[in-house]
């Protein structure tokens, strides 16, 4: 061996007889500590990134009710002067959106089981709003099919006025720091 190599080993063989039982304990705490409080930070995290993608959910579905309910109250000024046939293909169209966005808010729900008793309810309302929404629009499609625009013009307003809510912070549970 060489002298340099030597005193290398030396230097390894002390370092190993200083190293005691009680500071080897120690440190392997200190690592089940650390571990524990990484483990509970990408727990942490794991929640953050949930809440947001929920948030993200409630804000598009909530972008979503308000342009549907912008384009039932325009389909509902003008049913009067449109041909019979064309309102009622527009207004089916109008209804399977509000059942999609019934079903989104429905499954948004059952997310929200675990998270808040309270958000849930509020989301549980607004898929019922939706559904209710689109029982309205497929009447209105069926009066305006039948040439009854009057009748139709009210069950879209009615329809209207069940999707309004749907786009107001109030049915967010996001907004309400419910999430």
């Amino acid at each position: 061996l060489t002298p340099e190599l030597r005193d290398r080993l030396a230097e390894l063989h002390q370092a190993l007889k200083d190293l005691d039982s009680e500071r080897a304990r120690d440190a392997l705490e200190h690592l089940a500590e650390a571990q524990q409080q990484l483990r509970e930070a990408l727990e942490r995290s794991k929640e953050l990134f949930k809440r947001a993608a929920i948030e993200g959910d409630m804000a598009n579905l909530s972008a979503e009710a308000k342009e549907l309910a912008m384009q039932q109250r325009q389909w509902t000024q003008q049913v009067p002067a449109q041909d019979s046939v064309h309102a009622s293909r527009e207004e089916q169209a109008l209804a399977g959106r509000a059942d999609s966005l019934g079903s989104a808010l429905e499954r948004l729900s059952e997310e929200l089981a675990s998270e808040s008793a309270e958000g849930q309810a509020a989301t549980e309302q607004a898929a019922e709003h939706a559904q209710q929404a689109a029982a309205q629009m497929r009447q209105a499609a069926k009066s305006a099919s039948q040439g009854k625009k009057q009748e139709a013009k009210q069950q879209g307003q009615q329809a209207s006025e069940q999707l309004d809510p749907l786009g107001q912070d109030r049915f967010n549970p996001a907004h309400r720091g419910v999430v």
